[in-house]
């Protein structure tokens, strides 16, 4: 672990806080090309001993609540995998399940489906993403046009990287909540017991378009997931399918986590209990 890089991403988290007061819209980068083109093993770095099962009277748990087990509930969720019969290959190999209740897992497939076309859409993704919008996206689009509408509701025009693109509006509140629940998903997998305390997500990705000090934002989570890599640049990258989603996970005390997940090998998104990194 680089304590040193704990501490700058601390700092930048404290300094992105205190203009929060001073944006008022948060978009995420989406390509209109994109649209256009369209139509129109795991390793663990935590002392292990110990580890048990979240159970009541013998039962297992839900990972998300004491619920009981029903169901179980892939993290991320499936549906962000692409099918072999759309990208000819298999990128549904060993995936990551946990047990999960009704309510935590068959109840969310809305927001299960919504995740995935935000993340899927990112102008920052590899080859894997663009096929994945040719073609399962294509197909949601036109069988949930309400999804579509609700997506791209409330966008502009922008140039990205030299191109003219479209950024739109993100409901950042439901993305970070699917996003929360992947994060404490991954550490029950990995130490078989629920994280109950808060976690913060954070995304370079999700940028501020509008406000006085839209800019200094940006710059400030760009400035943060740098901090993240460099921390955890010792620890492996954990996944089966890496072009689509792998992760890495430090927790070297009970009071601090931190998680680094990439999405389409372009989208980073980390997710951390600041209390217990301080």
């Amino acid at each position: 672990m680089h304590q040193e890089s704990l501490s700058l991403l601390l700092t930048l988290i404290e300094k992105k806080q205190a203009l929060l007061s001073q944006v008022f819209y948060r978009w995420g980068k989406g390509s209109a090309l994109f649209i256009i083109r369209i139509c129109f093993k795991q390793i663990s770095v935590y002392n292990t001993l110990g580890r048990r099962k979240d159970q009541i009277n013998g039962r297992t748990t839900c990972y998300m609540c004491e619920q009981a087990n029903t169901t179980p509930e892939h993290v991320p969720p499936k549906c962000i995998f692409p099918e072999v019969k759309d990208l000819g290959i298999d990128y549904r190999k060993s995936l990551i399940t946990v047990p999960s209740c009704d309510a935590h897992n068959l109840r969310k497939s809305k927001d299960d489906e919504y995740l995935m076309f935000v993340l899927t859409c990112s102008i920052t993704n590899n080859e894997a993403a663009m096929k994945q919008i040719e073609t399962k996206i294509l197909r949601a689009w036109r069988r949930n046009s309400r999804l579509k509408e609700l997506l791209l509701r409330i966008n502009r025009p922008i140039i990205a990287k030299g191109k003219s693109t479209l950024a739109f509006k993100v409901d950042i509140g439901r993305v970070n909540r699917s996003l929360d629940w992947i994060a404490r998903g991954l550490y029950y997998n990995q130490y078989e017991k629920k994280w109950s305390a808060k976690l913060r997500i954070e995304s370079p990705a999700m940028l501020f378009l509008e406000g006085k000090d839209a800019l200094k934002s940006n710059k400030i989570l760009n400035h943060m997931g740098v901090a993240v890599n460099h921390a955890l640049s010792d620890l492996p990258k954990i996944g089966e399918n890496p072009d689509i989603f792998w992760y890495q996970m430090l927790h070297n005390s009970p009071g601090e986590l931190l998680i680094n997940m990439m999405f389409f090998g372009g989208l980073q998104v980390f997710a951390f209990n600041k209390s217990g990194m301080a």
